[in-house]
C-alpha cells in the first residue's frame, strides 16, 4: 500500500492496518468501481485543467512585464503596482478556478459506469503532459501578447500616462483570465456564474478604491487613474474585443478537435441525447465500437501470450536437447577418461612385474 502510487485499504474483520496505512480506505470491495472510474476519472480531470490554467494566468501577466521591458529601456521599472501584482492569484482568479477544481464534471456519473474506458485518459496522461502544456504556454503568450500590444497602441497616444495604461492593462488581463476561466468550464451551476461576476464586479470596486482617497498613502501615483479610464469609450471598445477574440480563439480550438481529433470525452458528450429521444443510436454506436476494440485488444493479447508461450518452449525444448546432448558428452568423457585410467593402470602394473622378474 506504501509503495503504490494512491493506496487503497480494505475496512474488514481482519482488522484496520490496511486502512490506516492508505490513502482511502473502502468498506467493500465493489466501492472500488465509484472510487477508480468515477472519483479517480473526475479528480485526474480537474487537477490537470487546474495545474494548466495556473501555467496560463501567470504567465499572461508575466508576459506584460517582458514586453514593458522594451518601452522602460531594459530598465527595472515593472508594469503594475505591487498591491495589484500581489491581489492578481490571491482575489482575481481564484474563486472561479476553485470551484472548478471541485465542481466540475464533463460527464455524468452514469457516463463514467457506462463507459469504463474513459479512467484510461489518465492512465495514457492525455491531459496533462507534454504537448497539453506547451499547448497553454502557447496559448498564454499569445494571449498576453495581444492585450500588451493593443492595450498600449490604443490608449497610451490617447492619455499618454504610463499608470494610465499600467491599470488598464491589468483590468484587461483579469477580465481575459476570467473570459477563459469560463471558457474551459464544462459544468455550469449558478454558483459559477455568480462567483465569476462577483470576482469581476469586486475587481472594479476595489480598483476603484485603490485608485482614490483609500489607496492614496499607499499608491499616490494612481489617484484618480480608474477614473480617466472608465470615462474613455476606447477602453471599452478595447476590453470587449479582447474578451471576444479570446473566446473566439478557444471556440475555434475545440470545434476543430470535436470534428477532426475528438477524445473519448467528446464522444461521450455528443452522444447524450434530449428527453424525448428515447432510442439513443449515437450511444449504441459508441458501445459497439468500443466493445469491439476492445476485443480486437483481448485477441491481440491472447496471440501475442500465445506466441510468447510458444518460444519459451522453444527455449525449453532446445535448452532441455542441448543439456541432454551435453549429459551424453559428459558420460562419454567419463568412460574414456575411466577407459585411460584403467589402460595406465594396467600398463603400470606390467612395468612393475617385469622389473621384479628381473
Amino acid at each position: 500500500i506504501r509503495a503504490a502510487h494512491v493506496g487503497v485499504g480494505i475496512r474488514g474483520k481482519e482488522g484496520m492496518q490496511a486502512a490506516n496505512a492508505s490513502d482511502f480506505a473502502v468498506s467493500k470491495f465493489r466501492f472500488l468501481t465509484q472510487l477508480l472510474l468515477v472519483h479517480g476519472t473526475l479528480s485526474y480531470y480537474r487537477n490537470s485543467l487546474l495545474i494548466l490554467y495556473f501555467f496560463y494566468k501567470n504567465i499572461m501577466i508575466a508576459t506584460q512585464q517582458v514586453y514593458f521591458l522594451f518601452y522602460a529601456g531594459y530598465s527595472s521599472e515593472e508594469v503594475f503596482d505591487g498591491y495589484m501584482l500581489n491581489t492578481f492569484n490571491l482575489c482575481w482568479t481564484a474563486l472561479p478556478i476553485l470551484l472548478f477544481s471541485v465542481f466540475d464534471r464533463p460527464v455524468n456519473v452514469e457516463e463514467l459506469l457506462e463507459f469504463p474506458q474513459l479512467y484510461l485518459t489518465g492512465l495514457r496522461g492525455e491531459l496533462f503532459n507534454f504537448k497539453t502544456f506547451w499547448i497553454s504556454f502557447g496559448e498564454a503568450i499569445l494571449h498576453g501578447s495581444v492585450v500588451f500590444l493593443c492595450v498600449w497602441h490604443t490608449l497610451h497616444d490617447i492619455f499618454d500616462s504610463y499608470w494610465v495604461c499600467s491599470v488598464a492593462t491589468y483590468t484587461a488581463v483579469v477580465l481575459v483570465a476570467n473570459t477563459k476561466m469560463a471558457m474551459i468550464t464544462s459544468s455550469w451551476f449558478w454558483f459559477n456564474v455568480l462567483i465569476i461576476l462577483l470576482t469581476v464586479l469586486v475587481y472594479f470596486v476595489f480598483i476603484s478604491l485603490y485608485c482614490g482617497e483609500i489607496g492614496f498613502q499607499f499608491s499616490p501615483w494612481l489617484f484618480g487613474v480608474i477614473q480617466q479610464i472608465l470615462q474613455q469609450p476606447m477602453f471599452y471598445l478595447v476590453v470587449f474585443f479582447l474578451c471576444i477574440a479570446v473566446f473566439l480563439q478557444d471556440f475555434t480550438w475545440t470545434y476543430i478537435k470535436r470534428i477532426f481529433m475528438p477524445s473519448l470525452m467528446m464522444l461521450v458528450q455528443e452522444t447524450r441525447s434530449r428527453e424525448y429521444d428515447k432510442s439513443n443510436t449515437k450511444k449504441e454506436a459508441l458501445l459497439l465500437a468500443l466493445n469491439a476494440q476492445d476485443d480486437e485488444r483481448e485477441e491481440w493479447k491472447t496471440q501475442e501470450m500465445g506466441s510468447m508461450r510458444n518460444k519459451e518452449e522453444e527455449h525449453h525444448g532446445h535448452g532441455g536437447q542441448r543439456a541432454g546432448d551435453n549429459k551424453n558428452n559428459e558420460m562419454i568423457e567419463m568412460q574414456e577418461g575411466k577407459g585411460r585410467s584403467i589402460g595406465g593402470a594396467t600398463q603400470f602394473h606390467n612395468s612393475s612385474l617385469n622389473a621384479s622378474k628381473a
